[in-house]
This record gives C-alpha cells, structure tokens and sequence, in this order.
C-alpha cells in the first residue's frame, strides 16, 4: 500500500450524514416538472413580452410616421391649393366654342363698362384691349400677307368715277360678335361697309345701329378653311351635299332680308371647290346678291363661277390689320390708297378691333382733302362692272 502522506494526515471536514440525501432526493423529485414547467413557461413569456414590446415600437414609428405624413400632406395641400388659386388668377381661359367667345366678349364688355363708369373720360385709349382683339384670332383664319392686285386688270389709265377721284371702299368683317367694337364701328358715320356674322346676338339690333350710321350692310358667311377652326356653329364646307350646302346658304342669307352684298368668313378651301361655290353663285344670282371674294386663297373659284351664273362680284386689295397695330394699319391704309391712285378704286378688308378703329377714326377725315372718295361695297361693284 502506498505510503501515507501528510495530506493523509490533514483532517477532513464531516460529511452530511447520508440519512439526509434520499429525502432531499424525495423532495425534489416531484418538484422538478414544476422546476422545468416554470422555466420554460418564463423562458416562452420573456420571449413574448420580447415581441410584443418589439411589435409596440414598430406600430409606435409607424403611427407616428403616418401622423406626420398627414400632417404635411395637409400642409402642402393648403399650399398647393392656395398656389393653384393665384394660377388661375392669372392664367387667361382659352375658349372653346364660338359660345365660350360671346360669353367671355361679353363678359369682358360688362368689365369695361363698369371701369368706364367709374373713372373719368379724359382721352380716347391707345392701347389695345387684348381679351377682346386678340379673340378674333381664335376663329379667324390666317390671312394672306401680301395685296391681291391682278396685274391684268390694271389700265394704262386709272379707271375714274364720275367725281374724278379715285374710290375706296373699307368693308370691315366679323360684325356682331363683340358688342362694344360693333358700336364703335357703327359710331363712325362714314360710308363704310359692315360685314355681320351670321351666328351673331342680337343681329337685327346691331344691324339698325350701323344702317342709322349710313353703313352698307352684307352677311358674313363661314366657309371651311384649310385649317379647320372650331369655333363656328354652322359652315359651308366641302363634305357637304349639294341639298346641305344650299339649304344651309338659306338659312344664313334669311336672316339678313334687306343686304345687297355677301363676303367669305374664312373659307381658303371651300371657295377652291368649283362645284360647291356653283351652287352659292345660283343662289346669290336668283336674289341678286353681290359676292365680295375675300381672297383667303389665290385659288379662289369665285370669280370664274360668279361669271357663269352673271353674279356681279368684286374682290378684296388689301387686309388692313392682320397685325393688331396702329401704325401697321395706317400703312395698310396708304397703300390702299397707292392702288386707289393707280387703278382709280381699292377694296379694303379690316376687323372690329380697337386699333382698326382708332386708325379708321384718325385716317377717315382725310379722304376729302385727298380727292379720294369712300363708297360703300355696291357702288363700288357697279363702277368696277362698267369698266
């Protein structure tokens, strides 16, 4: 046996008595499925209370995040409205139909009205009134630039009237539409000619207006342009029927019983149609009517159909204002009278706008100290049928 050591001889603490270790081992058998059950029951709670504090924090930065998204939508809602409002403060409504153009000439005449009323007349206005002039744009077509004079038809004299001076007629086109530019024409008591659309309010009315001014009336009839404006309720046009085209001439020339004249409201591709301006020119000859051709086109057919069906017709010299400027009129209306002086008579076309007006106002007194004479539309046709 081995050698005891002194380890050997160190004493040694008492053992637990062994009684004590079976009961020990009796009590904790039946506790320790308690034990384990507590264990893994707080274990399961940690772990829930685990994610439903996770979950919390996540539905917390969520509501919070959908909290301040609301907030800010409204805010700049608020803006944005508020932004949309001053937009269209500014930004004029372009119209759509030929209604949406009486009602905003009309709309705008009540406006000008009012202001008048209020502020004192102290001189006449020079300067344009856009929502009303730059309207005409929107349902004219573009016209041409340039004068149609047929060299032709140009003598080696100037053809001269009774009165030995030249002659002029001013026909101004799209009568009617705005009420306020109608009554400045008709307040010029000179001998012009006015032209009233056919689709025009208050027609008779502002036609007795003019006619009490000494002013030649003739009927404005839309025809189809090349470029197709939508604006005008009823036209003349190359798709329709022989039985269409002359029901619809009908239709506009009854309303217009005491005229003598007619002229083209656009109609750059309907007076190029030989047929259809056929059956126009058999109608104007059974009422005896005069056809002014406007000369949108240089193709026109007028003239060649006119003359079969003995329509007497004249044609137009010179657009006046196809820029809405009062010096570019006045230059218009010179050369007016450079053709007048070399050819003995000009027909001029111009519109109801302000500086057409104010020129006319400024160039009409003039004439007589000029030897030149203004004539309406149908003394003119007959002076340029008889030479």
């Amino acid at each position: 046996m081995p050698k005891k050591t002194a380890y050997h001889k160190t004493p040694r603490l008492s053992k637990p008595k062994k009684v004590s270790r079976p009961i020990e081992k009796q009590l904790q058998l039946p506790l320790q499925p308690l034990f384990r059950q507590f264990e893994h029951n707080l274990c399961r709670h940690r772990r829930c209370r685990w994610a439903f504090g996770t979950a919390l924090v996540i539905t917390l930065v969520i509501l919070s995040l959908l909290l301040s998204t609301m907030y800010y939508h409204r805010q700049y809602s608020s803006v944005a409205s508020d932004m949309t409002i001053k937009v269209r403060e500014y930004t004029p409504v372009i119209p759509q139909t030929i209604e949406d153009i009486i009602d905003q000439q009309t709309s705008d005449e009540n406006i000008s009205e009012t202001d008048s009323n209020t502020a004192s007349e102290t001189s006449d206005i020079t300067e344009p009134e856009p929502a009303l002039d730059q309207v005409y744009d929107l349902y004219e077509e573009k016209l041409p630039e340039e004068n149609h004079i047929n060299e032709a038809e140009i003598p080696e004299t100037p053809a001269v009237s009774n009165e030995n001076q030249p002659l002029i007629t001013i026909v101004i086109d799209d009568m009617g539409i705005s009420v306020k530019h109608t009554q400045d024409i008709s307040s010029l008591t000179y001998p012009l000619t006015v032209s009233f659309l056919t689709y025009a309010n208050n027609l008779q009315s502002q036609m007795s207006n003019s006619s009490a001014s000494g002013q030649e009336i003739m009927a404005h009839l839309p025809m189809e342009p090349k470029v197709m404006q939508n604006f005008t309720p009823t036209m003349l046009t190359t798709t329709m029927s022989d039985k269409e085209v002359k029901d619809t001439l009908r239709n506009m020339l009854d309303l217009f019983p005491s005229i003598v004249a007619v002229n083209n409201h656009m109609g750059s591709k309907f007076t190029e149609d030989k047929h259809r301006m056929a059956i126009v020119m058999k109608e104007l000859a059974k009422r005896n009517l005069i056809f002014l051709d406007s000369k949108t086109t240089p193709h026109s057919a007028g003239k060649e159909e006119a003359a079969r069906f003995g329509v007497k017709i004249v044609e137009r010299n010179v657009f006046l204002d196809n820029k809405d400027d009062f010096d570019y009129i006045m230059g218009q209306l010179h050369q007016t009278e450079e053709i007048a002086h070399s050819r003995g008579y000009a027909i001029a076309i111009g519109h109801p706008k302000t500086q057409t007006y104010l020129a006319l106002k400024s160039w009409l007194p003039t004439l007589a100290e000029k030897g030149i004479k203004l004539v309406p539309l149908s003394q003119m046709s007959e002076f340029c049928n008889q030479n």
